[in-house]
């Protein structure tokens, strides 16, 4: 990933940017999931309201394919005639939506503190 790291800031708009595994995300940052990992993005006070509301919408995406993922399992009828691997790949996606929307509900935790912290 550190080859990449004048494309990310790029695509970014960051001022700059710090990789490193080992690093806790710094008081008023924002996390993001991604597959390699999670991404800690420090935003200024005017983007906060913003980056709420990308959370709110992308956790009630989140929440609906999940809640829709879930009532096809929960169905007898499609586990029982669906391929097996058709099953287990809702099985996969069901318990991929539980992670991102645990990572995301924390993000928003963490973004709602460093809010009320700064008042």
């Amino acid at each position: 990933m550190q080859n990449e790291s004048p494309t990310i800031s790029r695509l970014l708009n960051a001022e700059s940017l710090e990789i490193n595994p080992k690093i806790q995300p710094p008081a008023g940052s924002s996390l993001a999931a991604a597959s390699l990992g999670e991404l800690s993005l420090v935003i200024g006070e005017g983007d906060r309201a913003a980056e709420r509301e990308r959370l709110e919408k992308e956790i009630a995406k989140l929440e609906a394919d999940l809640k829709s993922t879930e009532a096809k399992l929960a169905n007898k009828s499609f586990v029982e005639r669906a391929p097996k691997n058709v099953v287990e790949k809702h099985q996969l996606r069901r318990d991929d939506f539980r992670t991102r929307l645990a990572q995301l509900r924390q993000a928003r935790a963490s973004l709602d503190r460093t809010s009320r912290d700064r008042n």
